[in-house]
């Protein structure tokens, strides 16, 4: 009886070691996939972090850019409003010359 055990053990001894052998190799293998995952997770939130450096440091400049170009807008409209004016002031001036000028030709006529 204690013969056909140690015999059964011996017969199975190369499965045992296989499986063994199989379990470490594939945990040796996980090991290594879990290793590359996590080089490569840190490589990716790396990229991520100098993505956002970059995106921050490009908002700055455009509102560096826009601030600029609000000035220019803000100094072009005050330009033009005091053109408008002139301009504005102008054509009445110009109105009333035509007016009285009308009035005048008018008052020829009627004398004539």
């Amino acid at each position: 009886m204690i013969e056909n055990i140690i015999d059964s053990i011996v017969k199975l001894s190369p499965i045992f070691g296989l499986l063994i052998i199989a379990i470490w190799y594939l945990y040796k293998e996980k090991a290594s996939i879990k290793k590359e995952f996590e080089e490569e997770r840190k490589q990716s939130l790396q990229e991520i972090s100098n993505l956002n450096k970059e995106m921050r440091e490009s908002e700055r400049e455009n509102l560096i850019i826009i601030s600029k170009l609000s000035e220019v807008v803000d100094k072009l409209y005050e330009d033009n409003k005091d053109q408008h004016e002139i301009i504005k002031q102008q054509i009445k001036e110009e109105i009333k010359d035509i007016k009285e000028l009308i009035r005048d030709k008018f008052s020829d006529l009627k004398k004539n």
